[in-house]
């Protein structure tokens, strides 16, 4: 039976575990359903040391990865977050 709203927990554990490292392949991350694509953004925010965040720090992480630039350094929550290519990183804890 398929739980609602997740994929199958092999990629769930993969994108948890790739948060806890600080970043989520962006390949990866554009197969996750939109439920999931928060919940992951959610998790990268959280494992880097930030608690405070909003529905629309994830809306502007995900505008990002529709630009044409190669990378994009965006400040979200007080955390630097980098998107290019190949990842979603976090390239620094927050600032307050």
């Amino acid at each position: 039976m398929k739980a609602v709203g997740s994929q199958k927990p092999e990629a769930d554990l993969g994108y948890r575990r790739q948060a806890k490292d600080g970043f989520l392949d962006r390949c990866i991350f554009l197969t996750l359903s939109e439920f999931d694509q928060n919940r992951a953004l959610a998790l990268l925010l959280y494992e880097s040391g930030c608690r405070e965040f909003r529905q629309s720090h994830l809306m502007e992480i995900k505008k990002h990865l529709d630009n044409g630039r190669k990378e994009h350094k965006i400040k979200v929550a007080g955390l630097f977050v980098v998107v290019n290519a190949e990842r979603i990183m976090v390239e620094s804890k927050p600032v307050f």
